[in-house]
């Protein structure tokens, strides 16, 4: 099974600043992929922002930097050369992820309706009206 080894990052909730206001940073991550769009993602992550201390304002969050990608980046340059060299993944450190999107792994769990019915709980425990409606041939029923 050949592998691709990238990285890239998802937006995350930090909390928020003293003025209410959502403070956004980046995770970064790596990511392997095989031919069939199956991924994996490794457990170690880097923010993109530190937390920095002020004794008379407390805990606050540093402006974001490169340090996170750079040192991601060198990660998953590592991992590569070793799957490349025929070092296998220790699975521990790996989880699964969502499949890339229209590769033969997504199209097998979407034909079983998995992303929507995963779309459905999760508006369900939001709360969300309507979740209970199902389309059906264009319709939709409760």
């Amino acid at each position: 099974m050949a592998l691709s080894i990238h990285y890239r990052s998802d937006v995350v909730d930090l909390g928020r600043d003293e003025d209410g206001s959502t403070i956004e940073g980046l995770r970064w991550y790596v990511i392997a992929e095989d031919e069939r769009g199956a991924r994996w993602a490794h457990t170690h992550s880097l923010l993109n922002r530190e937390r920095g201390f002020d004794p008379e304002e407390g805990h606050y969050w540093m402006a974001g930097t490169d340090y996170a990608e750079k040192r991601i980046a060198r990660l998953a340059q590592v991992i590569g050369e070793a799957v490349a060299s025929g070092t296998p993944l220790e699975r521990s450190y790996w989880v699964e992820i969502d499949p890339a999107y229209s590769s033969d792994a997504y199209q097998e769990l979407d034909a079983g309706h998995y992303f929507r019915d995963r779309e459905v709980a999760e508006a369900r425990d939001r709360g969300e009206p309507g979740v209970d409606m199902v389309p059906l041939m264009g319709m939709f029923f409760l």
